[in-house]
């Protein structure tokens, strides 16, 4: 039995609930529900509804499909007719009118390609043309085609003469999708046909709308006027041998009712089996109901093999040459809308319902016999694969506790599932806080063991903070709190860190130790950048292509370490604004937390460093050495001298002078594309020399013009709104010269004349 261990206590708890008596219970649960889903879905009446359904739907759909063609042709006849009226009215005044009104006419009527009065016999010599010659224009078609059409059509122009309404298909002869109907037309006294020839689009787009369903159009002649597939009204098909039009002339010799009748299309293509090997291929093969393994595989092959069992079994087989057909006659020229829908279409949901609850009973006689055997890998192991789930997010190093992830891993069970996914917790938990104790990003790298243990050169910038006059500060917190002083000094300057360690690694760079007040971070660091191509050949295509990347690397790396700072100057006068408030709002609570006003210093370089782990058994950190990293620390302890809050050194004024800084290099101009990073700074007035470099400047950030503080700190939070009164630090608001940083801060303008840089790191003086 597994132990759960209580955290207060410590005492033991017993397992309540054992794995061998939850497998007893699931086994039974497996075969009652598989039952109970079978018995319940295996319904007739499931079929019988969803046919009802269908064979309503599709009649639905064939009587509505009917109606708008009447209603299309009752439209395509009554405008053709007024348009006549209005000729015989007007041309008897004004031919340019009558011109008009066919150019109106054919405007509003684009799908008509023409009108044609026709006689026949002796009445033939008043036949009539009106043509749409923008129809034929727009479709490419010859006028020519239409009298060949009408010439072929005499017996046509003859029966509707004598009466009749007729619809025939002159598609093979336009080309083009197009319907001619003949309507009877008297023209004072003589007995003529209105034959109007227009587009079958419209007609085709409502024919279409369904996917599911096949609607199609024919005349008395059966003869196809409008189906979906438009190939075969070009090649003037005859429907006259479909099963549906046999049944309908056999039913419905000389009625015009709606009917809706199951018939068998034998020539109707399959349907890819959708109700049989198919089905059964796809549940056993890409869709598995159950991968509980190769042996349940096996049993769907099994059955797959032996179809017979399930139609034995009592599912509804349908053929694919099945089908529900429903036809409708309308009053114009005897024409039949009919509309088909396969059987094997509509019944597929319930034959898919059917099979799958077959099969799952046949496989559950199987899953009895073996659940016990399986159950340990599917049951725990989902449960398992959370906790390697876990251990992956530790060896990617991603430590954080995530609350959502953690609630997946249920320490609440009373089994070893339960006891496992409390330990976990408890390890990401530690290793959380071990993350915190030490360099966060060198842990991660650890863990995912992408550290080189081997020192290394890399070219980075180094970065030192100090805050100005902490000595003085410390005496003032000994001063007034006494021996519980201590702890109020680590509280303020956790407040005061934490802010500025914020600003490092939203700009993408490490902390790489605190020393009492005292900050140093690095950019560039944890990069995987080596040195190697400086042993390829000088000027070698190899060679040049990785000093140019290198140089991105070290340039992008200097431009972070910048923006990080600019946003550390934001940061500290939103302590200071903040510190200030506290002091007058707690000004005679003599217990009250003590917010000194604080000024820092920052100093920036760009260098080689050695790279490595340093210590020993006991302690070790990953960390940066050499005299780049003590330069950086004597252009942090310059501040002072030089009157500045952040000097950066000519090393890395050079690397990013060309892109980000104004100077007489570039012409004082910057692109475009590199305006937002854009930095303004000053050089120092005082000569220095650095050993094997010569002679050296400080320079003096004054401002990034184009930094947005909220953009920035909302990378970290999305919520961060700033401080209206402190954006006057950095950015478009803030100064334009170093003055302006002095006169901000409150900081001197030094004689420079007395500033002698030339002093130890540690003892950089302004002369007497």
């Amino acid at each position: 039995m597994g132990i759960k261990k209580d955290k207060k206590s410590g005492i033991g708890h017993k397992v309540r609930f054992p794995l061998g008596v939850k497998l007893a219970f699931i086994i039974g649960f497996i075969v009652l529900v598989s039952l109970g889903l079978v018995t319940y879905l295996n319904s007739y009446f499931i079929g019988k509804d969803v046919r009802r359904t269908a064979e309503d739907a599709n009649l639905s759909t064939n009587v509505r499909i009917a109606k708008t063609i009447e209603d299309k042709l009752a439209t395509v006849r009554s405008n053709a007719f007024q348009l006549l009226d209005l000729r015989n009215v007007a041309g008897t005044t004004s031919q340019s009118l009558v011109a008009q009104a066919e150019v109106f006419f054919f405007e509003r009527n684009p799908d008509i390609a023409a009108i044609n009065i026709l006689g026949y016999g002796s009445d033939s010599g008043r036949n009539q043309n009106i043509l749409n010659q923008q129809f034929f224009i727009t479709h490419e078609a010859d006028p020519a085609v239409l009298d060949s059409f009408l010439k072929t059509s005499s017996f046509l122009v003859k029966r509707s003469c004598a009466g009749e309404t007729i619809a025939a298909n002159s598609s093979p002869f336009f080309e083009l999708p197009v319907m001619t109907v003949f309507f009877p037309y008297k023209d004072n006294g003589f007995d003529q046909t209105c034959a109007i020839t227009f587009s079958l689009d419209s007609i085709l787009e409502i024919i279409s709308s369904n996917s599911t369903n096949t609607s199609f159009i024919i005349n008395d002649s059966d003869e196809l006027l409008v189906h979906p597939l438009t190939e075969r009204i070009l090649r003037g098909e005859s429907m006259r041998d479909y099963p549906l039009v046999k049944i309908m002339r056999a039913q419905n010799k000389n009625g015009t009712e709606t009917r809706q009748i199951p018939f068998e299309d034998p020539d109707a293509p399959a349907l890819g089996k959708l109700v049989s090997a198919s089905l059964i291929a796809e549940v056993a093969g890409e869709k598995k109901l159950f991968s509980f393994s190769n042996f349940v595989e096996k049993v769907f092959n099994f059955i797959s093999e032996h179809d017979f069992i399930v139609k034995k079994l009592g599912s509804l087989e349908v053929s694919h040459k099945d089908f529900y057909g429903a036809y409708c006659k309308i009053g114009v020229g005897d024409i039949s809308v009919l509309t088909t829908v396969p059987l094997a279409y509509v019944l597929e949901g319930v034959e898919t319902t059917r099979r799958n609850n077959i099969y799952l009973t046949l496989v559950v006689f199987f899953l009895s016999i073996i659940a016990i055997l399986f159950f340990g890998r599917y049951a725990i192991s989902m449960h398992l694969r959370r906790l390697t789930l876990a251990a992956d997010r530790i060896q990617r190093g991603n430590f954080e506790l995530d609350g959502k992830f953690l609630k997946k891993l249920n320490s609440r069970r009373w089994d070893e599932i339960g006891v496992l996914n409390q330990s976990t917790k408890d390890e990401l938990d530690f290793l959380n806080t071990f993350a915190r104790f030490t360099n966060k990003n060198v842990a991660k790298a650890i863990a995912r063991k992408e550290i080189d243990f081997e020192p290394h050169l890399k070219d980075i910038t180094i970065f030192f903070s100090d805050i100005r006059g902490f000595t003085s500060i410390s005496d003032g917190f000994n001063k007034r709190f006494g021996d519980n002083s201590p702890k109020e000094i680590i509280n303020f300057l956790n407040d005061y860190m934490g802010r500025m360690v914020e600003c490092v690694s939203l700009s993408g760079g490490n902390i790489d130790k605190f020393e009492g007040d005292a900050i140093m971070g690095v950019w560039g660091l944890m990069r995987e950048d080596t040195l190697d191509f400086e042993h390829l050949p000088e000027g070698s295509p190899a060679r040049l292509e990785a000093e140019k990347a290198h140089l991105a690397h070290v340039k992008q790396d200097a431009l972070n370490a910048v923006t990080g700072i600019i946003a550390m100057r934001y940061a500290l006068m939103k302590y200071n604004k903040d510190a200030m408030e506290y002091t007058a709002l707690h000004e005679n609570d003599a217990q009250a937390s003590f917010k000194p006003f604080i000024r820092i210093g920052c100093g920036i370089n760009t260098g080689r460093a050695t790279c490595g782990i340093m210590g020993g058994s006991e302690k070790m950190e990953y960390t940066a050495i050499g005299d780049s990293v003590n330069f950086a620390s004597r252009t942090e302890s310059s501040n002072k001298a030089c009157g500045t809050d952040i000097l950066f050194t000519e090393a890395t004024y050079n690397i990013l002078k060309d892109e980000f800084i104004r100077n007489p290099s570039n012409n004082f101009t910057i692109r475009e594309d590199y305006a937002p990073y854009e930095i303004v700074v000053e050089r120092i007035p005082v000569d220095f020399e650095v050993k094997g470099k010569g002679i050296q400047h400080f320079y003096g950030v004054v401002n990034m013009p184009a930094f947005d503080v909220e953009a920035f700190f909302r990378r970290g939070n999305p919520d961060f709104v700033a401080d209206p009164d402190c954006l006057k630090a950095v950015g478009p608001d803030g100064p334009k010269s170093l003055d302006e940083v002095r006169d901000m801060l409150g900081i001197p303008t030094p004689d420079f004349a007395k500033v002698n840089l030339n002093a130890a790191e540690d003892k950089v003086q302004v002369k007497k």
